[in-house]
């Protein structure tokens, strides 16, 4: 007797690895879109905190130390906290924002030889630039 021969295609281990891969791709896509990008590594992660204080903290200290008064008192970076009722929170401020308003006891920044006065000095010399017209 004769045998017959398959009658079917054989797939290939590569070709499931990347229909798997294509699919795992496809419900990132969808679960990103239809939750928002805004926090997807807060919702993904449920070790991320969040929060950016630490960071924020890091980055005042060390323009502090570089005594960088246009970074310290002029640069705006968004800082993430978590408030009293356990929410989410982000605004921009500076460095000298948070030294001198409410934040400071959410970060505690340490001590700065750069002065409010040497903020209000950078925070006018950043007003007075102005561009340079084009040339004719």
């Amino acid at each position: 007797m004769k045998e017959r021969g398959k009658k079917g295609q054989e797939i290939t281990l590569g070709t499931i690895i990347l229909i798997v891969l294509g699919i795992a791709v496809l419900v990132f896509l969808i679960f990103g879109f239809s939750t928002g990008w805004s926090n997807f590594w807060g919702r993904v992660n449920p070790f991320a905190s969040g929060t950016n204080m630490e960071q924020v903290k890091l980055a005042c200290d060390t323009a502090c130390q570089q005594d960088n008064a246009q970074v310290y008192c002029v640069h705006k970076t968004n800082l993430k906290y978590t408030d009293i009722n356990g929410k989410n929170q982000q605004i921009s401020v500076t460095c000298d924002d948070i030294r001198n308003g409410d934040l400071n006891g959410i970060v505690k920044l340490d001590a700065c030889s750069i002065t409010s006065t040497d903020c209000q000095n950078e925070k006018a010399a950043v007003g007075r630039i102005t561009t340079i017209p084009p040339a004719p």
